[in-house]
């Protein structure tokens, strides 16, 4: 080792504090998550140059002779000159709304930067933009990007937001579980995991559980209030979110295990295998957490010893999860008792693929399924179907959900965005007495949603649209 460097204040919640370096012309040049900017005399490791910067860095910068450049995960570029040992500030521009994560690159005076919304921004050396062009494909209407392609491998907005304590909690695509001021949606903090995060962060007196998928094996507990670690535990993928009860938190696992955990600790109290991954959030009522595999299968446990209490085949989980209510499972579009697994009732639609999360409330049940697979397997129409609960008839449907769940709201409303276009429906829950309901309003997003349940909270619902925002709504 010929030299190394401590900085002064280490950002504990970053999964690893620097960024790729560029080293060229005797100097080395990183970003770090405590938001500076260094760079090194590459053989003595003194430093030249720290710039203090609005964000964390965590793509690589570039630099040519002493002109440095970098960007932040707030979406801002910056110049910065090195002149007889000082630094001056060329520009600042903001120039994403979304995070930089990928890293910089330059030539002939140009330096290219790529974006998390998946735009590619050429800018040159005196911060000027020589042009900007989207990686996928679309096309303008209005000011808006309107994709006309979809990206490849799926959904990757997928965790629902979790609105507690005046915040909302939510994860990304990019490694970020992020905690934001429910009323004006700005940072409160941000938490580095090891990959991608489908499932929303659960909050539980006063922390937040949350895995990932991916990456590396751990599942965190975090404090809702500083977004400071509080104990990580090896139990390998998870996709969709824990659900903690009377002091455990119990897990699903992509390895085909359901966990349970304790909430104070990390602890392991019980685990149990599926023949296939467990990939959506568990139920619980009284004694009783109820797990759905890709098995087809939904198991009832012991939620403390874990001694399995029956199994119902044919309704297994997978984008939605079982709800239950008053000793009755709530499952795709079965009614199941609670307590013997036995099937009260089923409700069909023709050949209609049931995936979601219903909603219980008032002596309805809402369900949803989706159907007509068009051109690159994309849904092309889904239905929301509202139930009698206790017969398991049908009393209204209306267009919309399909892999993102109903929820139901004050003043006799039910909310739901839609797998098959941009829009966040609100409507009567009692119907038209024909079969109809009415739409009451409806708000246009920049895309659909794909298994994220908005979240109601304080007059508002916040909704994780795959056009890469976070919208909070009255």
């Amino acid at each position: 080792m010929k030299w190394k460097y401590k900085v002064d204040d280490l950002e504990t919640r970053s999964y690893r504090h620097f960024s790729a370096p560029f080293a060229a012309e005797g100097k080395v040049a990183v970003g770090a998550a405590d938001k500076n900017f260094y760079v090194f005399d590459i053989e003595s490791g003194k430093v030249l140059l720290k710039k203090l910067a609005d964000d964390w860095i965590r793509s690589a910068p570039v630099f040519t002779g002493d002109t440095f450049f970098f960007a932040t995960m707030k979406g801002s570029f910056y110049g910065v000159q090195l002149k007889k040992n000082k630094t001056k500030e060329l520009f600042h521009k903001h120039i994403s709304h979304h995070p930089i994560l990928a890293d910089l690159a330059i030539k002939d005076d140009k330096i290219v930067i790529n974006d998390s919304d998946l735009y590619t921004h050429c800018i040159n050396t005196k911060g000027d933009l020589v042009w900007k062009r989207s990686t996928i494909e679309s096309f303008e209407k209005d000011g808006n990007r309107i994709l006309s392609d979809q990206i490849a491998g799926g959904a990757y907005y997928q965790s629902k937001p979790t609105a507690a304590d005046d915040m909302v909690f939510f994860g990304s695509p990019c490694r970020f579980i992020y905690a934001v001021d429910a009323q004006t949606g700005v940072e409160k903090w941000k938490f580095e995991i090891g990959a991608s995060i489908s499932g929303a962060p659960t909050y539980y007196e006063g922390k937040i559980y949350v895995g990932q998928q991916g990456g590396e094996d751990d599942f965190y507990c975090i404090d809702a209030k500083t977004g400071e670690l509080v104990w990580k535990q090896s139990v390998d993928w998870v996709w969709g979110s824990a659900t903690c009860s009377d002091g455990m938190v119990y897990i699903p696992g992509i390895d085909g295990y359901a966990w349970a955990l304790d909430a104070n600790t990390g602890a392991m109290i019980w685990k149990k295998p599926f023949s296939r991954s467990v990939c959506s959030e568990p139920a619980v009522e009284g004694n009783t957490v109820v797990f759905g595999s890709w098995d087809d299968y939904l198991r009832a446990f012991n939620k403390k010893t874990g001694e399995l209490l029956w199994q119902h085949n044919g309704a297994g989980t997978d984008s939605g999860v079982a709800i239950i209510k008053d000793g009755r499972v709530y499952v795709k579009n079965k009614c199941i008792d609670l307590k013997t697994g036995e099937l009260l009732w089923e409700f069909i639609d023709g050949k209609n693929i049931f995936n979601i999360t219903p909603a219980v409330h008032d002596g309805k049940v809402y369900m949803s399924c989706w159907h007509g697979l068009g051109l690159g397997g994309i849904c092309v129409e889904a239905v929301v179907y509202c139930i009698d609960i206790n017969t398991g008839e049908l009393i209204w449907k209306q267009l919309g959900a399909g892999l993102s769940s109903p929820v139901v709201g004050g003043e006799g409303n039910v909310y739901f965005p839609s797998i098959a276009d941009p829009y966040f429906y609100c409507v009567d829950s009692e119907g038209n007495g024909d079969g109809t309901t009415k739409v009451k309003w409806m708000y246009q997003m920049g895309n659909k949603v794909e298994e994220s349940t908005p979240a109601l909270y304080k007059g508002k619902a916040y909704i994780m649209s795959s056009d890469g925002y976070i919208h909070a709504i009255r």
